[in-house]
């Protein structure tokens, strides 16, 4: 079989009458026909040859690794300053939240600093790098949190500081939400959200201009995502050290009264940190966690791994395919794009990152032996807003088996543990639907209740107050965990 002619031309030094190849023969002679020489293959034999450009871990997770290293530098010589600006209490958590203001003591809102590590705090920022072109950290950035003190911890002991994850391109302003404090009053714990910069709804706008009119920079977000880690990692800091104790919003009066220079804390930093990541807060956290110094137990939520993988199923993500229809119609131009996506959102994807949650171990971290860290993934069966096959996927990278009671088993290359199960798994939760609209990798026409549903299970609150406080996880159903949507669930 003859070579193609314009390869023939390149390999037999032909290429003068064509500007096109001979712009390539350069890099061809330099760089790829020596090789194939050196290899033993006489030049003039060869059909075809070219090259290309492999990826590797370590290029893939250098810039985050390098911005975490540099950030907790950062917070050891500078620790977090936070600042309370506003404190509801009791009856006046009904002018800070949507509905249900029982469940919670106190709503605080303040800022914390954070080492900075991009250059400026608006979207689609770099990150700040070296004169070896290295992320680096300078100066410090104020971040705003929101806190929801449950009314269980009002009545009963201090509680555990659980960090919240919101979903995708939303804020920390879901704390405020019904599902969010609901979490917190079921497994007593003190909650803390922040925004997840880079994928919070302030960069919508910059995401929408660019996948709409400058395909080629709309990923340009993942850039801003190692600031977002490296605030949850101040976060936790802050938490642990007790920076927040010296406000009187995260304390109270001790038992004898007369003595309010005895302020308690409102947070008993001897229990694990935990945290709950829902949906892109299961996605995003996935990564956060295995980073993160502090976080011991973490409850990863209707999520998954590999963006590529779940992005053209998930219905959230059909608001950008809108404008990705109009800027590039052709369908396989899409795809084409898809794929060189994956390649940009390895970078912060979880995937990437799954080995250092239990496997290989990082500086300044928590132990990844067997009770060192923990993770519990759980999923609700066909769920339309992000596919299950994103959650298992995750579940396989980070190699944790299904726990008994999982309304899904048989799951390729998972194993089945018995329940209680002491360490990590996944488990499924089935609402009864029809999952016959994953049988096309396209978003489902009609939504179903799943994605929300599985926040405002009772099962799955019980499974998740004995894996916070235990680090067990049970089956909360006694047999296989088929449950029933609760009232009032939204699609």
């Amino acid at each position: 079989m003859p070579a193609l002619e314009g390869f023939r031309r390149l390999r037999d030094g032909q290429t003068g009458a064509d500007p096109a190849l001979a712009a390539l023969a350069p890099h061809f002679d330099a760089d790829v026909f020596p090789v194939v020489e050196r290899a033993g293959i006489a030049r003039g034999a060869l059909q075809l040859a070219w090259d290309f450009t492999t990826g590797s871990d370590e290029r893939t997770t250098d810039d985050m690794l390098h911005a975490r290293a540099a950030s907790l530098a950062a917070i050891d010589a500078s620790p977090p300053v936070v600042t309370v600006d506003a404190v509801f209490e009791d009856d006046e958590v009904a002018l800070a939240v949507d509905d249900h203001p029982e469940l919670t003591w106190r709503m605080i809102y303040g800022t914390f600093t954070a080492p900075r590590v991009v250059e400026g705090n608006e979207p689609g920022t770099k990150l700040l790098r070296d004169a070896d072109g290295l992320p680096m950290a300078e100066g410090a950035i104020e971040v705003p949190f929101i806190a929801a003190v449950p009314a269980s911890v009002r009545d009963g002991a201090a509680g555990m500081p659980v960090l919240f994850g919101h979903g995708f391109f939303g804020s920390k302003d879901e704390l405020e939400g019904f599902a969010a404090r609901n979490i917190m009053n079921a497994v007593r714990g003190v909650g803390f959200a922040i925004d997840w910069q880079g994928m919070s709804d302030a960069d919508i706008g910059r995401v929408v201009a660019t996948v709409g009119g400058e395909v080629d920079k709309s990923i340009d977000f993942a850039e801003r995502v190692p600031q977002a880690m490296v605030n949850w990692h101040a976060l936790s800091r802050a938490i642990e050290s007790g920076a927040f104790f010296g406000h009187d919003a995260f304390t109270r009066p001790p038992a004898r009264p007369g003595r309010d220079e005895l302020r308690v804390p409102v947070i008993d930093v001897s229990k694990p940190t935990c945290f709950i990541g829902i949906s892109m807060g299961h996605i995003l956290g996935g990564t956060m966690t295995a980073l993160n110094p502090d976080v011991r137990r973490t409850a990863l939520q209707v999520g998954g791994a590999a963006f590529s993988t779940m992005m053209f199923r998930a219905r959230p993500f059909s608001r950008f395919l809108f404008l990705m229809d109009i800027s590039m119609p052709d369908a396989l131009d899409q795809q084409k794009l898809h794929a060189h996506m994956q390649s940009q959102l390895d970078r912060i994807d979880p995937a990437s990152y799954a080995r250092f949650l239990f496997d290989e171990e990082l500086p300044i971290g928590p132990s990844n032996a067997p009770d060192g860290r923990h993770a519990l993934l759980q999923m609700g069966v066909g769920d339309p807003q992000v596919p299950n096959i994103g959650t298992e996927l995750h579940a396989r990278t980070l190699g944790v088996p299904v726990v008994e009671g999982s309304a899904k088993h048989d799951i390729f290359a998972l194993d089945d543990v018995a329940a209680p199960h002491r360490g990590s798994g996944l488990f499924a939760f089935d609402f009864g639907v029809d999952t016959g609209f994953y049988e096309t990798a396209t978003p489902a026409e009609d939504g179903n209740a799943v994605h929300e549903a599985v926040r405002r299970s009772p099962e799955a609150l019980t499974q998740l107050d004995a894996f916070f406080h235990e680090g067990v996880i049970i089956n909360p159903c006694g047999e296989r965990c088929t449950v029933d949507v609760p009232p009032g669930t939204p699609e």
